[in-house]
């Protein structure tokens, strides 16, 4: 009796990455991110989506395994991205799809001064959380002008 040979597949991982992050849009799996303090209480740390691009971020970097833990604050996601061999670079050149952008601080509802943190797509537009529905949107990569990128996170699997 003959074997029948299956096909043999291989995950493309770049073109499943950026198909996840360009098909984003308007989700709403990043409203709620719930964490337990040191009192034992759970705390949503999204609130409905108003922190929650960290949490995008992360998630969608994690279930490729381009980092390890997910996080809701953006500060833990850069050293993360860095210790997971994500490069920092501040060059805009070097903008390819799928690399991730920080953006300036900027004071919020709730009276401090908050990073801003989402995905490079093409051209001049990018992807992250926007209040105040707290859901992914495309929108221009600088905010037209508004919001300067302060750094730029590549990963070697998008030069491929």
């Amino acid at each position: 009796m003959s074997k029948i040979k299956k096909p043999q597949y291989t995950f493309v991982l770049k073109e499943n990455y950026l198909t996840t992050i360009r098909y984003s849009e308007n989700s709403d799996l990043f409203l709620h991110c719930f964490v337990k303090n040191e009192n034992g209480e759970i705390l949503d740390v999204c609130q409905r989506g108003m922190f929650s691009c960290a949490v995008f971020v992360s998630n969608t970097l994690s279930r490729f395994n381009l980092i390890e833990t997910p996080t809701a604050n953006i500060d833990t996601l850069m050293k993360e991205l860095e210790k997971c061999g994500w490069k920092f670079t501040n060059n805009l050149k070097l903008l390819k799809p799928g690399v991730i952008l920080v953006w300036e601080a900027q004071k919020k509802s709730d009276g401090k001064m908050h990073k801003h943190v989402g995905f490079y797509l093409y051209g001049q537009q990018a992807i992250s959380t926007r209040s105040p529905s707290g859901v992914p949107k495309i929108h221009h990569f600088q905010y037209n002008g508004d919001r300067k990128i302060v750094a730029i996170y590549t990963h070697p699997f998008l030069r491929e």
